[in-house]
């Protein structure tokens, strides 16, 4: 996966598109924020210089927040957050407390 160049704007020089990965998370299976929670963030830079990767979206229906133990899509993030090259730049979510509520703190 590379980064793609854009023409700026002013039309003057190559702007680099940072890649994006979205992660979400509920405490409860049933509960219908994670959606809620993917279109603010994929709307938060619509007309930015950013673009998300369907491949990294990563989303947990009831998993608390209050470990990172028994985290499967999280750790997968993380995982792959570790390679090298990186296959993105940003790791966005809606809330801080949405990888871990202690984060929010």
């Amino acid at each position: 996966m590379n980064k793609e160049n854009h023409v700026s704007p002013n039309g003057t020089s190559p702007v680099t598109q940072k890649r994006v990965a979205i992660f979400t998370r509920t405490a409860c299976d049933t509960a219908q924020s994670t959606p809620l929670q993917e279109w603010t963030c994929r709307n938060y830079f619509e007309h930015g210089d950013r673009v998300a990767l369907d491949e990294f979206f990563r989303a947990e229906a009831g998993k608390s927040g209050a470990t990172l133990e028994d985290r499967p899509m999280l750790s997968l993030l993380l995982s792959e957050a570790n390679k090298q090259p990186r296959p993105f730049d940003i790791l966005l979510v809606d809330d801080s407390s949405r990888p871990n509520c202690k984060l929010a703190r």
